[in-house]
This record gives structure tokens, sequence and C-alpha cells, in this order.
């Protein structure tokens, strides 16, 4: 579906010093666009909305298909030196571990119901016999248990740092140790605060976090979500260079958004970029007034220029009532427009795209068959009969480097949960042209084997790298990674590594809600993952880079030879860590056997 927008004449005004212009459908030019708003006063601990929410201007009015707005922000600029204490416990407190779902506003049955689609016969294929990643680089653990299930983990990679989220705090480490560096709760925390946010009027509810490392600016991106009785907030934060201990421009914009005679809130993000832009997506959920629960996706397009100086943050919002659970596009290379993905139906890929998303948007979109699929059961099980739910089918997350666009998500097979992936063609589109599927697979490890929250990244050499979670009837949950060169068959992945193992068993059965990938700016080509195992203290995340090579080349040069022996052999003799082939962290002969294996299986 198209959605049209016809351009109307301006309204001008001055909102808090600031010459502002809302413009948009003739249906929606007025105020009602208006988002500079000062952050409002700071509430006490608890659920009630701040003495100062009434002096909030009127909520973005996106009722009319296709209308749209301006909104804007000013920057809050914080030193994370100054925080008094620079790793803080945000483990749970006296209140406990608590359900984010059980926190939040929405109803059962609020999202739609899938649709489905005619059944076909397009291929899928699977998993080779054959590894196509290395025993990875480094590994450590991310952040460990706070007081909320599920940790949602994502993972931004830099040039010296990692930076991590998860429900609800932040940390970066050093990219070559592990070290912890930093660590805090990003709302007012338990344990006295202050909060990563706390500066721009952000209070004591935060969550689904999420983080990136974006290559065209070398800067940190840090987005996270509000919502009390009668506010609807998305923060974002951006670093003032390629290393996040420092300055960061901090922007606190209300999302409240007006359909009709409601007013409805925002949850789920999705969070993207390219040269222009930082995209942001949102699931709209009922918050006050008369309304359908659900009732759309809100796209949200930040003008990148303004927030990296720490100006006035500038942008624009769209709503689409037809679509769900959109995931936000992370670009590589120069794209015609920036792109969103979602699930149609159970044969049928969304593929969306904005043109011109600061002057006059339009969101345009188109489908794209694929196999068709059954959407996931509410069941995922382990050696102990715990059961995790796998979400509904939604998309993962999502990348595009020059036409390829991959994604991934569950996908029923039977009772049980299968990570599938994807990857198109996007040609010219939107400005000509259509997208196409070129590949397809699973990773269908056979009966009583679950793999669920995959999560995909392409690299400068072509190659697809993949992280999933995986448990099965006689197994505890693991973080398993895998990948996919060019010269392998369509659809297929190298057999699956183990990164990390659980030691215990959930005791809820949210889990995830997803896993991340993200490249490693310094070569464009290592992968660095970010998963949820669990340990006899709760949740704890896993970050680990690694390659997709072919096994038994060394020396990574897409070529397996004696060279690589030669090479191996003298690393295993000066104790390289690269020297590590079966990832147990020793070396010694069982790496001398593991790799001769893999070199005899070529390439």
């Amino acid at each position: 579906m198209r959605l049209r927008c016809v351009r109307s004449a301006a309204v001008v005004t001055v909102l808090g010093g600031l010459l502002v212009a809302f413009t948009g459908c003739a249906s929606s030019v007025s105020e009602s666009g208006a988002s500079f708003r000062a952050p409002a006063p700071k509430a006490p601990p608890g659920w009630a909305s701040p003495a100062g929410a009434a002096n909030l201007g009127p909520a973005v009015d996106l009722t009319e298909e296709g209308a749209w707005a301006f909104g804007g922000a000013e920057a809050v600029v914080v030193n994370t030196r100054d925080f008094p204490r620079q790793i803080q416990d945000v483990g749970p407190g006296p209140e406990g571990i608590r359900n984010i779902e059980e926190l939040l506003p929405i109803e059962e049955g609020d999202l739609p119901a899938p649709l489905m689609g005619e059944a076909n016969d397009l291929p899928t294929g699977g998993l080779l016999g054959v590894p196509r990643v290395d025993g990875g680089g480094a590994r450590f653990p991310g952040i460990g248990q706070t007081p909320f299930v599920p940790p949602d983990p994502t993972i931004a990679v830099g040039p010296d740092h990692i930076v991590q989220t998860v429900n609800s705090a932040i940390a970066w480490f050093d990219k070559d140790t592990g070290a912890k560096l930093f660590q805090m709760r990003i709302d007012t925390t338990q344990q006295g605060g202050p909060g990563f946010f706390d500066s721009v009027g952000s209070q004591d509810f935060m969550f689904d976090p999420k983080c990136f490392y974006d290559q065209y600016s070398q800067r940190y991106f840090v987005t996270a979500l509000e919502i009390y009785t009668d506010e609807s907030w998305i923060v974002i934060a951006v670093s003032d260079d390629s290393d996040p201990d420092g300055d960061w421009y901090m922007y606190r914009t209300d999302s409240r958004v007006q359909v009709g005679e409601a007013l409805y809130w925002v949850d789920y993000p999705g969070f993207g970029s390219d040269a222009n832009g930082v995209y942001f997506t949102g699931n709209l959920f009922l918050l006050s007034g008369s309304g359908p629960g659900f009732a759309g996706t809100l796209y949200r397009s930040f003008k990148k220029s303004t927030m990296l100086s720490g100006g006035t943050l500038v942008f624009t919002d769209l709503r689409d009532p037809s679509t769900a659970s959109a995931q936000a596009v992370q670009h590589f290379g120069s794209t015609p427009a920036p792109m969103f993905v979602s699930v149609n139906s159970s044969a049928l890929i969304k593929v969306q795209a904005i043109k011109t998303p600061f002057t006059a948007p339009l969101l345009v979109s188109t489908t794209v068959p694929i196999p068709d699929f059954s959407f996931p059961q509410y069941v995922v099980l382990d050696k102990n009969g715990s059961y995790y739910d796998p979400l509904d089918g939604r998309m993962i997350n999502a990348v595009w480097r020059n036409g390829r666009l991959v994604t991934g998500h569950g996908v029923g097979r039977g009772a049980r949960t299968i990570s599938r992936w994807y990857e198109f063609d996007t040609h010219n589109w939107p400005t000509s042209g259509f997208p196409t599927l070129t590949q397809s697979g699973e990773l269908d490890e056979g009966e009583g084997v679950y793999t669920w929250f995959p999560a995909l990244m392409l690299n400068t050499h072509g190659a697809i790298g993949m992280v999933t979670a995986m448990s099965s009837t006689s197994t505890l949950p693991s973080v398993q990674y895998t990948g996919h060169l060019d010269l392998d068959p369509a659809g297929t992945m190298g057999a699956l590594r183990e990164a990390v193992l659980s030691k215990a068993t959930s005791q809820d059965y949210r889990y995830g809600d997803y896993f991340d990938m993200a490249l490693d700016p310094d070569d464009q080509s290592t992968f660095w993952l970010n998963g949820q195992h669990y340990t006899g203290m709760g949740w704890q995340t896993w970050i680990q880079s690694f390659k997709v090579v072919c096994p038994g080349d060394y020396d990574e040069n897409g070529v397996v030879n004696t060279q690589d022996v030669i090479a191996f052999l003298n690393g295993w003799a000066g104790q390289d860590d690269a020297s590590d082939w079966n990832g147990d962290g020793v070396v010694d002969t069982r790496d001398v056997i593991a790799y001769l294996n893999d070199y005899a299986k070529g390439c």
C-alpha cells in the first residue's frame, strides 16, 4: 500500500525561542505536530505522572492516512566521567525481578492476528555439514541479571570499545580485554542513582533500550522508551566521538500519538541508520481515550546532522495503521532511502522505505513472496521441561549493504520453532524496480531441537554472520553462531558452533526477547554476537567476536592449502590465541586435532 500526503501550507510558530514550521496533510496541518517540549519535572518514585505533565503540548496527530508532522527537542550534554560511580550495581534490589510485560499497559490480543498467506513451493535451504566460522576471538560476559526479564540485549562495536544495553542498563567494555569500564541503570536507579538518562528528565521506568555504532559518523547511538500514566517518551543519545567515555548529547522526545479520540504510546523499538538519519519504529498501543488497542506503527526519522554537534534535534513522524513490529534497517553504503521490514503474512515480507524523510516524508511499501511458514507455537523446551516464548514470528533485525538486505525471524515447524533467514536484492527500489528474494534458509537441527531469535549481519566481503538461541529436549539453552560464504549453495549456513551454554534453567518464560549482531569497524569483516544464557544467578549476556571462513583457512586468504598448516603450527607453537581452534580457552594438542580435522574438509 502506498501512503500519500498532499503537502499543504505550513503553520509557523515559536516554541521555547525556536522558530518551528509544521506541515503535513491538509487534515493535520496544525500545532498537533508540536514536539518541541521541555522535559517535565521529575516524579518521585512510583507510577504516577509527574506534577508538570499537564504542561506538555498536544500530542502529534496522525489520525489521517498519510499524515506526517515535524518535531524536535533541545540537547542536554552529559559527561559520563562526571557520574560519581563509573560502575554501578545494576542487579535486582528489594523489589526483586519483574517481568517487563507485566509492567506495560498492553492487553492480550492488542496486536492484530497474523495474516495467513497462500502456500507455495519456494525453496528453503538448511545447514551444511561443515562449519563456516572460526572458534571465535574475544569472548566475555556482558551485563548480568538486572531487576527485569527479558534482557533484550543489543550491542554496538566501535574502534576500541563495546557498548551494550539491556533492560534496563548500559555498559561498555574494552574491546580487546573485555574489561568492564562503565555500567549503570538507564533510569533512576533503585540503588540511589543517578541513571544514564537522568539529566534529560527521565524517571523511574525506562525499558527496551537499543544501541548501535554508526560507521558513517563514527558515533554511538542509544535509545530507550518511557511509559507513565499519560506520558510516552522516546529518549535518544549520541556520543560526541568514537569513545563512549565522555560527552553525550541526549534528547527526550514526546511520543504520544493521537489517532481520533485516543492517545497511543510507543513500544518495541526498531533502531537503524543511514548516511543522513537515524530511524526509529515502534508499535502503538492505547494510552487513553476511546479507540482500538493497537494503532499500527510509528516511524520517526531523526535528522543526524544536527545531533552530531548537540544542536536542535529535528525529526518527522509517520504512521502506518496496517503494519506491526517493523524493524528499522541498519544500512551500509549509499542507499536510495531508509528501509524497514516486517511480516506481512505467512507468505509475504513487507519492505518499506521513506522518501525524503526530513522534508516531505512519504512512506512507500511493497511485498516480496517468501517460502510460506507457520507462526511459532508458544513453546520452546529444554531438557528440564522449561518453556520459553519465541515471540510471534516478527523480524528480529535487518541489515542492508549495497543492494543486499538480510533479515530473519522464528517460524513454526510443527510444535517446534526454527530460526529462518532471508536475503533480498533491493535493486534500486524505491527509485525504480522492486525487491526480490535471492535466498532463504533455516537452522533446523532435527526433532527435539529448537532454534529461535536469529540475528544477522553482512560484512564487506559479502559473508553473512548469524547468531541464534538453541535448546533441545536433551540440552539447556545456548548461544550458537554460524555463517554463509558467497561460494556456498543458496540458503545454506555452516554447521552451528556453540558460543556459551546455560548452566541452569530459566525461571521465567521470557527469554531474549531477541539477540543482536554487530560488525567490527576496524576491518569491516569481524562479526560480534550478543546473546543470553542462564546461570544459577539469573540471566547473563554473552559477547563474542568471530569470523566467517572456510574450515582450515588459518591465514584467512580464502584458500585452504599447506600454507595454512604452517601458519597454524607456528601460531600454536607460540601459544597464539588464534590457535585455540576448539575455543576452550587453552592452546594444546586438542587444538591441533581440531584444526587438522577442519583442514581436511577444505572449502
